[in-house]
């Protein structure tokens, strides 16, 4: 079995009101940490970098729908380790509901700032035990012919903590701290929040042909050469 090397992420967001009525749109962030710790199944200190997007569904009021978190990077493998990705669901978009957040907003000088904690706890369903808490400033942006101006956080960082399992190979136990960073992704975001071609949650993950090519997160990562890492 194969322990995903992981690095907590997720999902982030704290957004205002629109008088506007479109429909549902989204936000796709890109994620990066570097997490620093102990892998249990070898008893030795590890460094395991990790990217990612997170992928967030919102309703016209802003309200968050639903979410996925799509993370690669290389695996633990020896001799040749092998660049794999791995992804967790939250709400209605899989039966595996992997995370789980809160967002709390403190009106400052200097605007609004949004602070988000993510976790994910190992159970019979996930093999991710993790937490973080991230911190970000929220800013009207453009993020789409079909959103138009919305209140979001365009970037964000804040401090991660992995309990144990894994993170991108579910051969390792992980346990270890990091920093971690999000940032909004403004070209994915525009593209699928236009108005042609227009964009499904799942579509966003797993792809649609657009002009003869498979279009999607993770048809992108498949044409860099990723796979599927293993999970349980």
């Amino acid at each position: 079995m194969k322990k995903l090397l992981l690095t907590g992420m997720v999902v982030l967001v704290m957004f205002g009101i629109c008088s506007s009525s479109f429909g549902d749109y989204f936000l796709i962030y890109n994620v990066s940490t570097t997490m620093k710790g102990i892998d249990f199944d070898i008893d030795s200190q590890v460094s395991a970098p990790v990217k990612g997007y997170l992928l967030v569904k919102l309703d016209d009021s802003d309200a968050i729908l639903d979410a996925n978190l799509i993370l690669y990077g290389n695996d633990a493998n020896t001799p040749k380790k092998v660049k794999v990705y791995a992804q967790l669901n939250s709400s209605d978009s899989s039966t595996n509901n992997y995370l789980d957040w809160d967002t709390d907003k403190s009106v400052g000088l200097k605007g609004t700032y949004v602070f988000t904690n993510v976790w994910t706890y190992g159970n019979i369903l996930s093999p991710f035990d993790f937490e973080w808490l991230i911190m970000g400033k929220q800013v009207v942006k453009n993020v789409g012919t079909l959103a138009g101006n919305r209140p979001v956080v365009s970037s964000a960082k804040g401090v991660l903590m992995v309990w144990s399992g894994m993170l991108l190979d579910y051969d390792q136990d992980l346990e270890g701290t990091s920093n971690i960073s999000l940032t909004l992704n403004m070209s994915y975001t525009k593209a699928v929040n236009d108005s042609e071609p227009t964009w499904t949650q799942d579509q966003i993950v797993n792809g649609q042909t657009i002009n003869g090519k498979e279009r999607g997160i993770i048809p992108d990562l498949e044409a860099k050469h990723y796979v599927a890492t293993d999970m349980p």
